[in-house]
């Protein structure tokens, strides 16, 4: 997801004379900021360390290449921003390929980095690939390889890595994924990968409150996650798989919540608790827990010292000891299900609370392993709506036990459309044509409408319209607010054949004109003229650098018509960035309703 600039971002391209800009081979040294693009491509460190002061900014366009020489790396006291587009990435990298620690990698320093952006940006072979220290800096879309240590480093700070791909080196020994170190870092909807090496996937120690949610973690030597000395953690959502040690593991930790995680074909126990104060564990699935070994491993192992631990809505199959084991702490289960594993259900403490099964949960394990339905269960398991201890299912229905629900919820209904063929023909270039949505939930939840078109969202009603040009789509999706309730209806346009003055004109340089009105009510025009056949971006930032719409289309040359829909704005102060290869243009323009 393409991330917003902020707003002195666009004061300063509108404000200063023009970036930076090379042609060719280009060496970097000392100070760093305004634009580096691709046309200066490739970019080398040889002899210095190179960093971005404090309050400045430096951006880094889509498709940049940046080298390094071995000891160097790049330092962030000020704003970064990486601005790399899926398939059109930024890449740091060693001089030496494949060498690991060959450069120093990339820090981000101190609350000055704390506005810092990272996106779609393949970082490798560092001594550390990244580190964050003491800043709130975010890394978005990126894949990030092979360090020599840790992949990623987090000292302090509460940064933000969301939608990476991490991966270590296929058999090396050293380092973790992630580790950090008295943060409060947010990890979400990432892929671990250890490549059956490394140290843990993650491991956060020192007072650290991490939230760990929505990420994949698979194949790594050590554990999956582990918490040493951590309070108040959130591990939701995971999946933990093909850990050689544990899947999970907290020491000495409190006061956290796991919550819905599969933990699968761990080589020891699935969740290990050791001197671990009121955690709980609450819906997870645990699979196979000690997969291929004699010696016996538990689904959960709680040790000594631990204290007033929750185990409700739990799924444990397939252990090779017991479901759960507890030797000294007594510890009560609910609404939990336990079938099949080699020793038998409790050991030591552990007791009979309420409304646990010893059944068969009827995992789906026909499935893709790493796919959305591994581990869910089945429409006929005993498991369905049997947790009235744990959360809710997204579908509104009373919790199944186990990490993956069965879905009830039943989507919505298109009861008529109008125009009624998604195929729309017989319409002249500019042609404004109406749209109605007409439909029902079987659950008569109330339903929402979000109409969408150049990649902006025009309407919340049934009912929109729009002009038409070639090429393009729109799309409405109806959603009743639950898990598995959107229906979407698209429509798209035929060829048109444009106008002499919509495309067949030639213009001889890049411009916007005929911007109008300005101030507007709910849309506003303009034309872009484009000289050759390009790239053309169109964004749209509130004045807090909030991206609120975002197009990227290749072109063309010619004359093109261009709306901007701002229904589902606030009324204010927006600017307008049109992006024609190195070019750009920049408008403020005012939405008054």
């Amino acid at each position: 997801m393409k991330q917003g600039i902020t707003l002195f971002f666009l004061i300063l391209f509108v404000c200063t004379a023009a970036p930076f800009s090379a042609q060719g081979e280009t060496e970097l040294r000392g100070a760093l900021f305004d634009t580096l693009r691709a046309n200066g491509n490739p970019y080398y460190v040889f002899d210095d360390t190179v960093y971005v002061p404090a309050h400045r900014t430096l951006v880094i366009e889509p498709g940049v290449e940046i080298f390094f020489e071995s000891g160097y790396g790049l330092w962030v006291n000020g704003n970064l921003q990486v601005q790399g587009e899926p398939g059109d990435s930024v890449v740091f990298r060693p001089l030496n390929a494949g060498i690991p620690g060959a450069w120093r990698g990339i820090t981000l320093s101190t609350i000055t980095a704390a506005n810092s952006v990272i996106n779609c940006a393949s970082i490798m072979y560092g001594e550390k690939n990244v580190v964050f220290h003491e800043t709130q800096a975010r890394i978005t879309n990126s894949h990030i390889h092979g360090a020599e240590d840790n992949n990623i480093s987090i000292i302090s700070g509460r940064p933000i890595i969301q939608g990476c791909y991490i991966t270590n080196r296929y058999g090396s020994v050293e380092g973790h994924s992630i580790s950090g170190n008295g943060s409060d870092a947010q990890i979400i909807d990432c892929v671990l990968s250890g490549g059956w090496g490394g140290e843990d996937g993650i491991y956060f120690t020192n007072r650290a409150s991490p939230v760990i949610q929505g990420t994949l973690i698979k194949e790594f030597e050590g554990n999956g996650i582990r918490l040493v000395n951590c309070t108040n953690a959130t591990i939701r959502e995971n999946v933990i798989m093909d850990a050689m040690l544990r899947g999970i593991y907290m020491d000495d930790c409190g006061y956290s919540t796991l919550t819905r995680n599969i933990v699968a074909w761990t080589r020891s126990s699935g969740i290990f608790l050791d001197a671990s104060r009121s955690i709980q564990l609450i819906q997870n699935t645990i699979y196979n827990a000690g997969a291929n070994e004699v010696d016996l491993r538990d689904g959960i192992y709680i040790g000594a010292r631990s204290t007033n631990p929750t185990l409700c809505g739990n799924i444990i199959q397939g252990a090779s000891g017991f479901a759960v084991r507890s030797p000294t702490i007594r510890v009560a289960s609910n609404y939990s299900c336990y079938y099949d594993n080699n020793y038998g259900v409790y050991y030591g403490e552990v007791y009979d609370g309420e409304g646990n099964l010893e059944a068969e949960p009827l995992l789906r394990t026909d499935v893709v392993i790493e796919g959305p339905d591994y581990l869910r269960i089945r429409s006929n398991s005993p498991c369905v709506d049997a947790c009235i201890c744990g959360e809710v299912d997204d579908d509104g229905t009373v919790g199944d036990m186990g990490a993956r629900f069965y879905n009830q919820n039943q989507a919505p209904v298109v009861d008529s459309r109008s125009p009624q063929s998604l195929t729309l023909e017989g319409y002249e270039w500019g042609d404004f044509v109406h749209f109605i949505v007409e439909a029902h939930d079987p659950e008569a939840y109330d339903l929402e409408y979000r109409w969408y078109f150049r990649g902006g969202m025009i309407s919340d009603s049934n009912i929109s319209g729009v002009y038409v040009f070639s090429g393009d789509s729109l799309y409405v999706e109806i959603d009743d607010g639950f898990y598995g309730g959107i229906t979407k209806v698209i429509w798209r346009f035929s060829s048109l054949d444009a106008p002499e003055s919509a495309g067949t004109g030639i213009p001889e340089k890049f411009a916007v004109r005929n911007l109008h009105p300005n101030p507007f009510n709910s849309m506003t025009e303009m034309d872009i003229a484009i000289p050759r056949a390009g790239m053309l971006h169109v964004n749209v930032y509130d004045i807090l650098g909030r991206e609120v719409h975002t197009m990227k289309q290749a072109v063309q040359p010619g004359l093109y018509p261009y709306s901007l829909y701002g229904h589902s704005w606030a009324s204010g102060i927006y600017f307008l960035q049109v992006r024609y290869e190195q070019e750009q243009h920049i408008s403020k323009i005012t939405l008054v309703k």
